[in-house]
């Protein structure tokens, strides 16, 4: 499935995504929340989805889960070392122009 989608019976300037990092989960808490009162907080959607995203890559025996983020946001950095995650590469790019 694409990144980006349009639904033909969807009104007009809606686009749909998949919300992939910490930020794209928080910006959809407010919806989640409507859907599952539970919640008690934006963070705790998102710790919840990181687990739920585990348990998918355990149960179909992926052997790791990988993310990454810009060096500059530092807030997902954080919250992924709190989850479990490691730092074990560094990305680097160079940008031609344009």
């Amino acid at each position: 499935m694409p990144e980006h989608w349009n639904d033909p019976d969807t009104p007009t300037g809606i686009t749909f995504r998949h919300a992939t990092t910490p930020d794209d989960l928080a910006a959809c808490y407010d919806v989640i929340a409507a859907l599952r009162p539970v919640l008690r907080s934006a963070e705790d959607w998102i710790e919840r989805a990181l687990r739920q995203m585990e348990r998918i890559a355990r149960d179909t025996e992926c052997e790791k889960l990988v993310r990454d983020t810009a060096v500059s946001n530092t807030d997902a950095q954080r919250f992924y070392r709190r989850a479990g995650f490691e730092n074990i590469a560094l990305g680097l790019m160079k940008s031609l122009g344009k």
